[in-house]
């Protein structure tokens, strides 16, 4: 489960995505989540099902506008420090760092904004 405001939650699929599904909605689906996740409040219901979801994505082979689209939502998420402390614990930095030898400039743009959000904590 993911809650999205005080109101609203949003129930994620027992298992990640997987290579097999239509790219073109998770596509959609992580575009959703990086304009969700640019309010505070959303942010801070962040949980461990959608933490595997994201890492999932990243660790699958996936087109270069889905990974990216992935890196940004870490990104955004990883505003808040308990994100931060999640995404690290279940392996997010790691995924991160594969893609920034990625050919393509946008994507290591993207991985490098994420691995700079998760480093970078307000005192």
């Amino acid at each position: 489960m993911y809650k999205v405001s005080n109101n609203t939650t949003v129930k994620l699929a027992p298992n990640p995505f997987t290579p097999a599904d239509d790219e073109d909605i998770v596509l959609l689906c992580l575009k959703i989540l990086k304009i969700l996740s640019r309010k505070e409040e959303n942010r801070k219901h962040m949980e461990q099902p959608l933490v595997d979801c994201i890492i999932s994505i990243l660790n699958s082979p996936c087109s270069v506008p889905v990974a990216c689209e992935a890196a940004n939502v870490i990104l955004n998420f990883c505003y808040e420090k308990e994100n931060v402390i999640l995404m690290v614990a279940h392996g997010c930095t790691a995924a991160l760092v594969t893609l920034l030898s990625a050919s393509d400039h946008k994507l290591q743009a993207a991985a490098a904004g994420a691995i700079q959000s998760i480093s970078f904590q307000r005192e």
